[in-house]
């Protein structure tokens, strides 16, 4: 295993002179490298991650897969950072991010199109839905044409308050209305929610458009038809929806070949040849107590321990 961490801060070799840390038998080859990253604010230190962190990972994978590659963090805060950088750079990432199904576009737009359907007055539903992908590639609109229109639409949809934003597009594309949404519009809540999902994927077109966003299209009809036991209307499975948990809305890719990222509580139990912990740094506190039952020490330090 190589291990690489960039540290915030200089740490004494005082600290942890008597610790001592045992490794399985036969593991007796591997490589630590740290390196320290200086910067007086928290926009240069990231900066200074961030451009560390690729380099690395650049030179890491000419000789490793790219799911060989770990990166831990203390916090989910840093896992969506890290995730927003590498995925940035072009690189492939799974991590609670990009796993859970309510952070995938493609879902988070078929969700928008369930809501405007189950309450078609909602006019932020249905500007959601006429800006995600999902939408505008099966209706041949630009993003920024789309954007163009809901931005034309601003002022009525704020001052007129019986203003509902799919009679004016109904008006405004008759043929597309006709095309992609009237069959649904009619027959919502005539049929099991499950059966009303596969015909809005073959509508739009969502597998054939989508290939890379298969595994979180079947988790989300694999959710629905879970929820049909008890319930089969929209409005149910969106309110089971909202409130899952996120062990419940990942999807494991765990054959893709992609840099994991996972906090370091989450990480206990698995191995991975590479491991990259960025921003390690200890903090120690001394004060007399506090609100959240912190115990405080005073650092005795010695010539040569602590």
């Amino acid at each position: 295993t190589e291990i690489y961490t960039l540290s915030l801060h200089d740490a004494l070799p005082i600290f942890f002179a008597a610790s001592e840390q045992t490794w399985s038998g036969g593991h007796d080859q591997g490589y630590v490298r740290v390196e320290h990253v200086c910067a007086e604010n928290k926009e240069e230190r990231d900066e200074l991650l961030r451009g560390r962190l690729l380099a690395r990972i650049d030179e890491l994978r000419r000789r490793f897969a790219l799911k060989d590659i770990a990166i831990l963090t203390r916090s989910n805060a840093e896992i969506e950072q890290y995730t927003a950088w590498l995925m940035e750079a072009g690189l492939a990432v799974e991590s609670e991010r990009t796993l859970n199904i309510k952070e995938n576009p493609t879902v988070a737009g078929l969700i928008a199109f369930l809501q405007f359907l189950n309450s078609p007055i909602d006019n932020t539903a249905f500007a959601v839905f006429l800006q995600s992908e999902v939408f505008g590639r099966a209706a041949g609109l630009s993003r920024e044409e789309l954007h163009a229109y809901l931005f034309s639409q601003r002022t009525r949809v704020s001052r007129d308050k019986d203003f509902y934003l799919y009679r004016q597009f109904r008006q405004d594309y008759p043929r597309i209305w006709d095309r992609l949404f009237a069959e649904f519009f009619r027959n919502v809540g005539l049929y099991p929610l499950y059966e009303l999902m596969i015909s809005i994927l073959d509508r739009y077109g969502v597998l054939s458009n989508f290939p890379g966003e298969q595994g979180f299209v079947m988790r989300l009809l694999e959710l629905i038809k879970d929820q049909e036991q008890d319930s089969a209307d929209i409005d149910a499975c969106l309110t089971s929806f909202a409130a899952m948990e996120n062990d419940q809305l990942f999807v494991n890719v765990a054959d893709s070949d992609a840099i994991r990222l996972l906090t370091v509580h989450k990480s206990k139990g698995l191995e991975f040849p590479v491991v990259i912990i960025p921003a390690l740094g200890m903090r120690i506190h001394v004060s007399s107590g506090g609100g959240l039952g912190q115990q405080s020490f005073i650092m005795d330090i010695r010539a040569d321990h602590l």
